[in-house]
């Protein structure tokens, strides 16, 4: 079936071109464009990728030999810098990032595998750059074969711009309420994250400035293990004035919070405030369970009254940051 096919167009084969076509309709890849389609740029850029190539110039040097198999090649009918270079500035490129998270979760669901793993911290992407300078001039600029030069060395803040990148989340209806609420108890708030995202932090102390300062939130950089462990939330009993497990309160609606506040030893309360069913919350060891924040806020009277009543005088809060 494969004989006399070229390796990259049987290695292409795998892709799900269907679901790659219905990206470029969403985005209007293709809007006006005659030749040199996205299919086409995805190839190219491929083909690139693994024939490890250098840059557009390097590129196109590598394929121009094969000129006349480009449309078995799925290269389209002429591909040159320029038009490489043109593609590669205006094509929108949420076509190739949604088309590689595809890729990706195909890949996990072969290998039986849901989440490989969680970087909390931030993640930097690593870029150099080679700056030409006159050895005549720059004497220590020596590089090799007579040539002078500089390397410039950049880091991008990928987590960072993602945050950005995002619509602002609005705020749970109730959360100002229930904090509020702990603030007239004469209760401490505290907020705990995985994240380590300063512009989070930012975002929280902006919202909440009221009933929360920055003393009282633990990120990703306060501990070495994160959610599900219980150090965060015992790093957060620590911050609030070292209180035992049985003096807090967590308030949770992850799975993996569940765990933590429950390794914690610290009484939990989990809002499903999303898709999941309760199961996945209860099953963790929760000890109450409310759909909406609202629901909590208007029973947190009770709660308080009944922990006064066993004699459990709760002076912590700890919420798990957006």
């Amino acid at each position: 079936m494969n004989q006399g096919r070229y390796v990259f167009t049987q290695l292409v084969d795998f892709l799900p071109s269907k679901s790659f076509e219905w990206l470029a309709k969403k985005y209007e890849g293709n809007k006006y464009v005659k030749s040199f389609t996205c299919w086409n740029h995805l190839m190219v850029l491929l083909f690139g990728q693994l024939s490890n190539r250098e840059g557009l110039r390097d590129l196109i040097v590598s394929i121009t030999p094969f000129k006349s198999a480009f449309h078995h090649l799925g290269f389209g009918k002429n591909v040159s810098r320029s038009n490489l270079s043109k593609a590669n500035e205006i094509r929108e490129v949420k076509i190739f990032q949604e088309f590689a998270d595809k890729m990706v979760s195909i890949a996990r669901e072969k290998r039986g595998v849901v989440k490989d793993f969680f970087i909390s911290n931030n993640v930097y992407a690593f870029d150099s750059s080679t700056i030409s300078l006159c050895l005549s001039v720059y004497w220590w600029t020596k590089l090799h074969h007579g040539k002078g030069g500089v390397k410039l060395h950049e880091l991008y803040d990928v987590k960072t711009d993602i945050f950005h990148s995002m619509p602002t989340a609005e705020i749970f209806p109730g959360v100002k309420e229930i904090m509020q609420k702990i603030k007239e108890a004469g209760m401490q708030v505290g907020v705990v994250t995985g994240s380590g995202q300063r512009p989070l932090i930012l975002r929280l102390l902006n919202d909440f400035g009221e009933y929360l300062d920055e003393t009282h939130i633990v990120t990703a950089y306060d501990v070495k293990r994160g959610k599900p462990n219980p150090d965060p939330y015992l790093m957060g009993l620590q911050k609030a004035g070292n209180l035992k497990p049985w003096e807090g309160i967590v308030v949770e609606n992850a799975p993996l919070g569940v765990r933590a506040g429950v390794a914690a030893n610290i009484f939990t309360v989990a809002i499903n405030s999303g898709p999941l069913p309760d199961t996945e919350l209860s099953d963790k060891g929760s000890n109450l369970l409310y759909h909406q924040m609202t629901e909590f806020c208007d029973d947190f009277g009770n709660l308080i009254d009944a922990a006064k009543e066993t004699g459990n005088n709760a002076v912590q809060f700890n919420y798990q940051g957006i």
